[in-house]
């Protein structure tokens, strides 16, 4: 609905985030303007702003946006790979879970960034991100060795996001083959791995939470 509002609401929202007096409302008009007007430069140096304070939830909202941008500037996309290193888990869990979604163009300038997170102590982190890699670099034949020890993961998620993502990699994965042969002989196996991933990350990715 407001992306058929056009340029006149983008000027009032632009006009809005320049005024310092409104600035208790910027967060929420900056992230109206990234919806409208997805070209706009106005509301990035909120979003940065936003992204370096510790209000965990505006965090949230705002990398939520830059996921729905596909494909942010460098600065917001390089906020997400610092993002990767928060102490807080949620915000790594779904800074990856964003960069999965990003375009490609985007999210392959953050393999590097992923790659170090690979080995986060939180499975929800560890998931995001190997689906993240994967999505980012279908060529990177350095992460099938990886992808394979994570399938003895302790945990559904990781081990189910090492298993699918080993797939989507295609022929360069070739040496996984006998172990994910062991797991499709399986096949209730891997069908209770896939249900347990999809309660998981059925409620909305970016929607409701808790702290």
């Amino acid at each position: 609905r407001m992306k058929r509002v056009g340029a006149p609401c983008a000027e009032a929202l632009t006009e809005i985030l320049s005024d310092p007096k409104q600035k208790t409302v910027h967060l929420p008009v900056a992230l109206a303007l990234s919806a409208v007007e997805p070209e706009s430069t106005a509301y990035q140096p909120i979003f940065l702003e936003i992204l370096q304070q510790p209000d965990i939830h505006s965090i949230i909202y705002v990398i939520g946006a830059i996921r729905d941008l596909r494909t942010p500037s460098e600065k917001l996309a390089n906020a997400l790979g610092i993002l990767l290193r928060s102490e807080n888990e949620f915000v790594r869990a779904r800074t990856a879970s964003a960069i999965a979604d990003l375009d490609h163009s985007v999210s392959f300038q953050l393999v590097p960034q992923l790659t170090a997170a690979l080995d986060d102590n939180v499975p929800n982190v560890r998931s995001n991100v190997i689906q993240a890699l994967v999505n980012a670099d279908k060529r990177n034949q350095d992460l099938v060795p990886r992808l394979i020890n994570y399938l003895d993961d302790n945990d559904d998620d990781v081990r189910y996001a090492a298993t699918t993502s080993l797939g989507k990699l295609g022929p360069i994965a070739s040496e996984a083959v006998p172990e994910l042969a062991k797991i499709a002989l399986d096949l209730e196996e891997v069908q209770r791995r896939k249900a347990a991933y999809d309660r998981k990350q059925a409620p909305n990715r970016f929607g409701s939470f808790d702290f």
